[in-house]
């Protein structure tokens, strides 16, 4: 289990991972972040991990809209709109009452170019392929070997 201050740090460590399969049940929300650079470090075949949130609630989706002559971001309500294109995760911060994950969206058919998600929960659970669960911890470690590994390959001879 996760505790509810260090859930922005999850979608943090998943940097550049998509939010797919989303939905919600009896106050549970849960969904895949493909995440393949750091799935297959546990094993060469995997590509996402699953988070549940807890007691969890979507408050609203702020979208930047693609067309340029459109300049206010548009406020989204509904679950089914929101999450009706795949949200790719660049950072999360935390908010008075809520925490907001800064997306990115790669579909060029849809209206937004990406957005601002808000929402809450009371704690988080994160879970591999094979059902192991992880703490923030571990997921830390995970995320900062392959980034150590990854600076190594591109440093500048």
């Amino acid at each position: 289990m996760i505790s509810r201050s260090d859930v922005p740090d999850i979608f943090n460590i998943f940097h550049d991972g998509t939010m797919t399969d989303v939905h919600t049940r009896e106050g549970t929300c849960t969904f895949k972040v493909q995440i393949p650079y750091l799935a297959n470090r546990i094993k060469k075949d995997h590509t996402f991990f699953r988070v549940s949130l807890e007691n969890a609630s979507i408050l609203k989706f702020l979208g930047w809209p693609r067309k340029f002559e459109r300049k206010e971001k548009e406020a989204i309500f509904s679950f089914d709109e929101i999450f009706s294109t795949n949200l790719e995760i660049l950072e999360s911060n935390e908010k008075a009452e809520s925490f907001e994950v800064i997306c990115n969206i790669a579909d060029l058919d849809s209206d937004f170019c990406g957005g601002e998600l808000h929402l809450n929960c009371s704690q988080a659970i994160v879970l591999d392929e094979d059902g192991r669960e992880w703490t923030i911890d571990d997921l830390d470690i995970l995320c900062k070997e392959y980034w150590n590994e990854w600076s190594k390959k591109n440093e500048r001879v």
